[in-house]
């Protein structure tokens, strides 16, 4: 079976879908051209090609003023989703109309409709991206939207909130404002921290996610924020403190490790041992690490691979290893095996790798492998 690109997600399918409800509700839409000129030589372009060969043949074909085109994407849109999660591809139909809106729905007279059309389109398909524009271009206008949707009872709504102002989501420009201006950044944490607590999992998540970009730039401010939950019994908060820190702890951020209650760790008698110092790409790196607790404590483990890149320099990434209580004077022994079968998502070349072991954020042994 061939692997799912995201590209196949516009395919001949998904443009004969969109060019039919655009007809329902304008006759005069010219179908067969449309159809016509955005699948010439569709199968040879990428993700963003294709969503954008839809996008403009699609403003070639509607009105040329913006609010008659506005008011037929708005009526040929499909069925909100009812269900409060996002899976699955079928809504990504959605994209190249959205991507309209920001495209052309940028006046300031056009604003409310805009906004409003982008509203509809999250509750069918996010519109995380298409938001973003108008973030930047007009931050005030936008955050009191966002204060209302905040409060919204369409989870959709609410996660438009927080995705949308991620200030690094995949796939999309920075944020700047919210990475470099600190008076828009405590605005933008004072609008998501109350949604810490949302009671629906992919809203947490969202929120989750913002933090954690957040940090990337500016940990300190997530490190504060999160300080004063530190005592809550709150289940949900805390999931969303965790998933928000995943980066600060890959880091071995020590801020970020003692607010979950990862201290220094004290042990005796560590022991890492690699079983397979050389192999080829395609097979298995197998490792062990052993180790005595000198106390009860929690320890979080992790494991880092430096990676031999195309140009020969050594890329390290983390591996979620374990994270339990030991207890004292407990011998501890964990093994593992990690591939180096080729994927498209890492590309592994030849040459001497090394593979790091770290407890509660600080490296505590490491060893050298040959990759073939």
């Amino acid at each position: 079976m061939s692997e799912f690109k995201l590209r196949e997600v516009f395919n001949q399918e998904t443009v004969n879908y969109i060019s039919n409800q655009i007809q329902k509700n304008y006759p005069e839409f010219n179908k067969k051209e449309f159809e016509y000129e955005t699948l010439k030589n569709f199968d040879t372009l990428n993700f963003k090609e294709r969503n954008d060969r839809i996008r403009d043949y699609l403003i070639k074909y509607l009105p040329d003023e913006y609010i008659k085109l506005a008011i037929i994407l708005e009526k040929s849109l499909g069925p909100e989703i009812i269900i409060d999660d996002l899976k699955g591809y079928e809504g990504f139909y959605i994209l190249p109309m959205s991507t309209i809106v920001s495209k052309l729905g940028l006046k300031k007279e056009h604003l409310d409709i805009s906004v409003s059309l982008l509203v509809e389109m999250t509750k069918r398909f996010s519109s995380e991206g298409p938001i973003r524009p108008f973030i930047r271009k007009y931050p005030d206008e936008m955050f009191n939207y966002f204060y209302n949707w905040r409060e919204n009872t369409n989870p959709h709504l609410r996660r438009l909130v927080s995705e949308g102002t991620r200030p690094r989501l995949p796939l999309s420009s920075p944020i700047k404002q919210f990475i470099e201006d600190m008076d828009q950044l405590n605005k933008l944490i004072d609008l998501i921290e109350p949604m810490m607590n949302d009671p629906i999992l992919m809203v947490r998540r969202s929120v989750a996610n913002n933090f954690n970009d957040i940090s990337k730039d500016n940990p300190k401010m997530v490190i504060n924020t999160f300080k004063k939950y530190k005592d809550t019994n709150n289940p949900q908060i805390q999931w969303t403190i965790r998933h928000g820190l995943r980066t600060l702890l890959k880091q071995g951020n020590v801020d970020a490790l003692e607010l979950l209650g990862f201290k220094s760790a004290l042990i005796t008698k560590p022991n890492l041992k690699i079983y397979t110092k050389q192999f080829h790409i395609g097979e298995n790196l197998e490792f062990s690490l052993s180790f005595k607790s000198t106390k009860q404590q929690l320890l979080m483990i992790d494991y880092i691979i430096y990676f031999v890149k195309k140009n020969t320099t050594l890329k390290p990434k983390t591996f979620k290893w374990i994270n339990r209580v030991i207890s004292k004077n407990e011998e501890v022994e964990i093994k593992t095996l990690q591939s180096f079968k080729q994927m498209s998502t890492r590309k592994h070349y030849s040459g001497e790798h090394k593979l790091q072991i770290m407890m509660n954020g600080k490296v505590i042994a490491e060893e050298m492998f040959q990759v073939l």
